[in-house]
C-alpha cells in the first residue's frame, strides 16, 4: 500500500453451515497466507461466519454466543496479519437480528455494516447509524459507515452487502458520495450457469458509475438443498474488470486497485465524496512498500483491444472533421492551407482536412498544400510530401524558402555558420508567414499541425510552427497521431496513398531545422528530447491525472519492461518536467483546437497554469527516483 495503490483480496471458502470454529480457521489460514502476499484488504462472504443458508439456526441462542466468540478470535489474530478484513456474520442488536458485515483491523472490530435491504425475511432491516455492543464493548453500527485510512486519504472504505437489484446501484452512489473508493460487497448467490460473466458485467458497470473499486466475494460451498453456490469473485475498478475467477475456484482473487486514479477521476465531476454527514471510522493502517502485479499499457490513450482500438481511431478521427468543418463554416473559408512537410503530424492534418472538405462536400481541390524546402529538408520527405498531396487530391505548391531565409540572416547578422535557435527558427517563422500571407491571399485559413506532446515539451517555434488559425491535432500526443495514420493506411485501398503513410510512419520524427546530407536526416527530435512514447506516458498520468513522479516511475518500470531501463526513464522524465514548466508561457497563447484525446493543454478548456510557475518540486522528485 504506497502511491495510491492497495493490494485488495476477495476470498471465500468451502464453508461448514453453523459451524463456526471451522469457518473461522478456514478465514484466519487465508487471512495468514493473503497477508504474506502483501495484501491489505480482504473481503470475505456474507454470513461467513455461520454460512448463508443457516435458515432459523440463527436465531439459536448457542449460535449467536458462537458467532461472538468467533469475532473476537479473528479480532485477535488479525494482530499478526497487518490487513484489514470484512467477514459476514448474524449479529442480534435490541432484540433484532441482522446480516451483517464485521470490519476487523489491527487486534479490534472497527465497525459493523447491517445488511439495509436483506432478502432472507429473519432479517431486519436498518438505515442510519447508532451503535452496538460486541463482547461488551462499544462499536460503531450503520448501513452509512465508511471506514478512512489515516495514512492515504483516497483509501476510504465503504460496505454494500448483497445483491443489487437488476440496474439499481443506488446504494452504491449513496457510498460513493459519501467518500467510500473502495467498495466491498459480500454476498450469498445462487450459482447459475451465466452468473461468471453477469457478475462481471454488473460489477463493471457499478464501477463505472460510482468511479470506485467494488470486491465482490460470492459463498462458496454453501447447503444444496435448494440451490449451488459457486462462490464466484470479480474486482473492478472504474469500469474495468481488474480480476475475475470461475466458479468452484477455492484460491483468492487478488487485484492491486489505484485510489489516486479514482480521486483525479472524482475530481473531474465533483460528484462523489461530498456527503460530509457521513459516519466515518478511522483505520490507523501503516504504508507499505508492495510490488505491483498490475500491467500498464505503454499507451494510455487507445482500449488495448484491437477492436476498440480501431472504433476509437475511427470516432478521433471523425471528431477532427467535424471540429474542422464546423470552423470553416463559420468563418467561410474557401481554402484549407497546410504546410506540408513529410513527417506525421502535417500528415495527420492534411488527412483531416481531406475529410472535413468531404464532410462539407467540398472539392478536395480546396486543400492547398505547401512544401517550403530549406537547408534541412531531404528528398525523402520532400517526396513523400509530394505523393501524399496527389494522393489526397490536394492542389501542391512549393515555396522554396532558403533565399528568403538568407536574406533574413543578412537583416539581423546572423551567420549561417552559427546553428544556433535563430538559425533554427528563423526557417520555421519563415514557413509560418508564407502561409498564413498566402491563406490570407487565397481566402484560408491556416491549419496546424503541432501536437500535444510537442506543446508538453515546448518542441515548438514560438510564433513559427507553434501558430496557425485553427489546430485539429492539438489534443492529440505524437503517439496518437501516429496510431490514427496507421488506422487510416489500414484502411485505405488507395495502394499510393497507403505505400506514402507507410513510409512517412517509417520515416524518423524530425524538424527538418539543421542541413541533411542527401536522404540522411540532420536532426533526430527523440535523440534530443528523449522517445515520445515516455514523454506521452509522463504526460497522460502526470498532467492528465495529476499523479506524482514517483508513482509514474513505478507505473512505467512496468508499461516499458525491457524496452527502457530504469535509469532511462527517470533521466528523461526529468527532462519532461524541465521543458514542461519551462515552456507553459508557448501554451498560454495556443490556437483553438477541439479537445479529441480525452485532455489537452489548451490555456481555455484544458491546463491552466501561470507561465512562471516553478516545477523544482516535480523536478527534484523526478532526479531522486534512482538513487
Amino acid at each position: 500500500m504506497k502511491d495510491g495503490w492497495i493490494k485488495v483480496a476477495a476470498a471465500n471458502f468451502a464453508v461448514k453451515v453453523a459451524d463456526v470454529k471451522s469457518n473461522v480457521q478456514s478465514m484466519a489460514e487465508q487471512a495468514q497466507a493473503l497477508a504474506g502476499r502483501n495484501v491489505r484488504l480482504i473481503v470475505f462472504p456474507e454470513l461467513s461466519l455461520t454460512g448463508g443458508t443457516a435458515g432459523d439456526l440463527y436465531r439459536q441462542r448457542a449460535l449467536q454466543d458462537q458467532v461472538l466468540r468467533g469475532l473476537r478470535d479473528l479480532a485477535a489474530q488479525s494482530l499478526m496479519w497487518d490487513c484489514a478484513i470484512v467477514v459476514g456474520a448474524p449479529l442480534v442488536r435490541g432484540n433484532r437480528l441482522y446480516d451483517c458485515a464485521v470490519v476487523v483491523y489491527g487486534g479490534e472490530i472497527l465497525g459493523v455494516v447491517p445488511n439495509r435491504a436483506p432478502s432472507d425475511p429473519r432479517f431486519s432491516t436498518f438505515a442510519g447509524t447508532g451503535e452496538i455492543v460486541l463482547d461488551g464493548m462499544t462499536r460503531p453500527f450503520g448501513s452509512d459507515l465508511t471506514f478512512a485510512c489515516d495514512a492515504m486519504e483516497s483509501f476510504v472504505l465503504g460496505v454494500e452487502i448483497g445483491e443489487p437489484s437488476a440496474g439499481a446501484y443506488d446504494r452504491f452512489v449513496a457510498l460513493a458520495r459519501r467518500g467510500a473508493s473502495v467498495i466491498a460487497n459480500p454476498r450469498v448467490q445462487m450459482q447459475s450457469a451465466d452468473l461468471p460473466e453477469r457478475l462481471r458485467a454488473q460489477t463493471q458497470a457499478i464501477t463505472d458509475a460510482t468511479l470506485s473499486a467494488v470486491i465482490v466475494s460470492c459463498a462458496l460451498d454453501e447447503s444444496t438443498g435448494d440451490a449451488v453456490y459457486g462462490g464466484c469473485k470479480c474486482i473492478a475498478e472504474a469500469g474495468r474488470v481488474l480480476a475475475a475467477s470461475d466458479p468452484f475456484h477455492a484460491a483468492a482473487t487478488v487485484a492491486d486497485v489505484d485510489t489516486e486514479y479514482l480521486a483525479a477521476l472524482r475530481d473531474r465531476c465533483d460528484t462523489f465524496g461530498v456527503d460530509t454527514d457521513a459516519v466515518c471510522v478511522r483505520m490507523d493502517m501503516p504504508i507499505r512498500d508492495t510490488r505491483l502485479t498490475r500491467e500498464y499499457a505503454p499507451d494510455p490513450y487507445f482500449p488495448t483491444d484491437a477492436a476498440a482500438k480501431s472504433l476509437a481511431c475511427a470516432r478521433m478521427l471523425q471528431m477532427q472533421a467535424y471540429g474542422l468543418a464546423k470552423r470553416m463554416r463559420h468563418s467561410k473559408t474557401q481554402k484549407l492551407v497546410v504546410g506540408v512537410s513529410g513527417g506525421s503530424d502535417s500528415t495527420l492534418t492534411m488527412i483531416v482536412c481531406a475529410l472535413a472538405l468531404d464532410v462539407c462536400k467540398r472539392d478536395r481541390g480546396d486543400l492547398i498544400a505547401i512544401t517550403m524546402p530549406a537547408f534541412g529538408t531531404t528528398g525523402r520527405t520532400r517526396a513523400n510530401a509530394e505523393t501524399l498531396s496527389r494522393a489526397l487530391g490536394a492542389q501542391l505548391e512549393t515555396v522554396d524558402i532558403t533565399r528568403a531565409v538568407r536574406q533574413h540572416f543578412a537583416d539581423i547578422g546572423q551567420s549561417e555558420d552559427c546553428r544556433d535557435a535563430a538559425y533554427e527558427n528563423a526557417q520555421a517563422r519563415e514557413r509560418t508567414q508564407v502561409l498564413m500571407d498566402y491563406a490570407n491571399r487565397v481566402g484560408g485559413i491556416v491549419v496546424g499541425t503541432g501536437d500535444m506532446s510537442e506543446s508538453a515539451l515546448g518542441w515548438a517555434t514560438y510564433n513559427g510552427d507553434h501558430m496557425s488559425m485553427y489546430n485539429p491535432n492539438a489534443s492529440l500526443t505524437k503517439t496518437a497521431v501516429r496510431e490514427l495514420i496507421a488506422f487510416y493506411a489500414s484502411k485505405c485501398s488507395d495502394r499510393e496513398l497507403q505505400a506514402v503513410l507507410t513510409d512517412i510512419l517509417d520515416t524518423p520524427i524530425s524538424p527538418e531545422l539543421l542541413p541533411s546530407d542527401g536522404d540522411r536526416i540532420g536532426q533526430i527530435t527523440e535523440d534530443i528530447v528523449g522517445p515520445y512514447a515516455l514523454h506521452d506516458f509522463v504526460l497522460y498520468w502526470g498532467i492528465g491525472y495529476g499523479f506524482a513522479p514517483r508513482k509514474i516511475f513505478r507505473m512505467a518500470r512496468s508499461a516499458f519492461a525491457g524496452r527502457y531501463d530504469a535509469k532511462t526513464i527517470a533521466h528523461w522524465m526529468q527532462v519532461f518536467y524541465g521543458r514542461f514548466f519551462a515552456q507553459q508561457f508557448k501554451r498560454s497563447c495556443s490556437p483553438d483546437g477541439a479537445q479529441i484525446g480525452g485532455f489537452s493543454l489548451s490555456p481555455r478548456g484544458g491546463w491552466r497554469m501561470p507561465s512562471d510557475a516553478v516545477g523544482a518540486l516535480w523536478i527534484e522528485q523526478a532526479a531522486q527516483l534512482e538513487r
